[in-house]
């Protein structure tokens, strides 16, 4: 395999980790006592993945 073929298939796998992590979290939010109080820590998430994608639509 060769090195972008290696570099795709990391990111793949770390992305299958991380969606997992995301549901494990969503899951144990809806499950608690108050959801709402956890808004802002979702927007938080939200905001860190925006910034990520402004920061690669940059040209380089």
């Amino acid at each position: 395999m060769d090195n972008k073929q290696e570099q795709i298939a990391r990111i793949i796998a770390v992305d299958k980790r991380l969606r997992k992590q995301i549901a494990d979290l969503y899951y144990m939010i809806k499950e608690s006592d108050n959801p709402s109080e956890f808004i802002p820590l979702l927007a938080e998430h939200v905001n860190i993945m925006v910034e990520m994608i402004e920061d690669v639509r940059k040209p380089r």
